[in-house]
């Protein structure tokens, strides 16, 4: 498709990119300045917000936080709007003149359409050009190193690109990154387990799986599952390891840490925070993970393994990797990895191909079962040890 140009103002730069590298960096400016023009009168709020409108299109092709995802133009414009109206207290049937609202409908419907074809070719593109993985287990071997230093360095954007591939949640799912509508995971108190935990439960024998009491959809105002849980991509004897990083991941203090330059903290082993503005691709590099890929198709002018790909190489690998319960359908074991309320969504996650040339061994001790049949909760699955007898016969 030709490349689409709106009229950005100056929200990018000579090399393409935003001025602002985060959505909620960016919501904020916008919402300091409605605020501005509101104290001037309800006129000057309303001509801001059309020139707003006009500069939001700039996410289309100068993405904020750092992924370009198009899609999304729709919903962070809801977002936009619904904020300033929020921090401005201001009347619901205020929201038609908002940045996002203010542009005509029939300009919206037909950006919205390019965006559907543009995301439809992408995600073909995709499907028919996957990053190929002959041997899964080789890159969770190379994830659970890379974690290890991660942790022992105090390097967050690393354990959370390792976590990644160890753990099919979002990006920013376990992180303490405020959700587009504020809210943060909770971490674990005295009372509460917190958002994301570790199952516990031996009667049933559960091990290596997490619960996601605050899914991502959750936040977005969509179709959602209250919660859901899913099972940890490794050997039994990482689970514990696999902890720890998530114990990290959603400390504050880690969170918090200062942000260096991505190549001077791997050089110098130096600890690092959250970071949105990380080079993956180096990370990626430095630790091995990139070996680990055998084709990087629909990636080949670009190689590199980004936290986000993670979901969908967990989602593509996961029947690989364990024994299912008979209960468990082949079909339905990326659905409930993924959190989904049915399989209408799960082709976007046809990211990997798992072509194992060679026969991979199950991981031995632990089976794969849906969540439900166990009375964990409604969606996901969950690993269970092996009965002594069952895992020597």
């Amino acid at each position: 498709m030709p490349k689409r140009k709106y009229d950005y103002g100056t929200k990018v730069d000579s090399r393409g990119k935003h001025q602002y590298k985060t959505r909620e960096d960016y919501i904020v400016s916008c919402s300091i300045r409605a605020k501005e023009a509101k104290e001037q009168s309800i006129e000057q709020l309303k001509t801001v917000c059309i020139e707003i409108g006009k500069e939001f299109n700039a996410i289309l092709e100068a993405p904020l936080d750092d992924v370009k995802k198009p899609r999304t133009w729709k919903a962070y414009g809801q977002q936009l709007d619904e904020r300033i109206v929020s921090d401005l207290d201001l009347d619901n049937d205020m929201l038609k003149y908002m940045p996002y609202h203010s542009q005509p409908q029939e300009e919206r419907n037909e950006k919205y359409k390019a965006i559907k074809e543009e995301d439809t070719e992408t995600q073909k593109n995709k499907s028919q050009h996957p990053i190929c993985v002959d041997d899964p287990l080789k890159l969770i071997q190379c994830a659970i190193e890379t974690l290890k230093k991660g942790l022992q360095f105090k390097q967050y954007p690393v354990v959370q690109l390792a976590f990644c591939y160890l753990v099919p949640f979002r990006k920013n799912d376990v992180t303490l990154k405020p959700r587009a509508n504020r809210d943060v995971p909770k971490t674990a108190t005295e009372d509460d387990p917190g958002s994301f935990y570790f199952v516990n439960d031996t009667d049933k024998k559960i091990v290596g799986t997490i619960m996601n009491k605050m899914p991502s959809k959750k936040c977005l105002n969509k179709g959602y599952i209250e919660q859901y849980s899913v099972v940890c991509l490794c050997p039994p004897e990482h689970h514990a390891l696999i902890q720890e990083a998530l114990e990290f991941l959603q400390n504050a203090e880690n969170y918090n840490e200062s942000q260096v330059p991505t190549k001077y903290f791997l050089e110098h082993d130096k600890e690092c925070g959250y970071h949105d503005g990380a080079d993956w691709k180096l990370i990626s590099e430095w630790h091995g993970l990139n070996k680990c890929v055998d084709n990087w198709g629909f990636l080949e002018g670009n190689q590199r393994l980004l936290p986000s790909y993670g979901r969908a190489f967990g989602a593509c690998v996961l029947s690989h990797l364990f024994k299912r319960d008979e209960k468990l359908q082949n079909e339905d074991v990326m659905t409930e990895e993924l959190g989904h309320i049915n399989n209408s969504a799960d082709g976007h996650y046809h990211t990997f191909n798992v072509c194992c040339k060679k026969n991979i061994e199950k991981i031995p001790g632990v089976t794969l079962h849906r969540a439900s049949s166990l009375g964990l909760c409604e969606h996901g699955l969950a690993l269970v040890q092996d009965d002594e007898e069952n895992e020597t016969s």
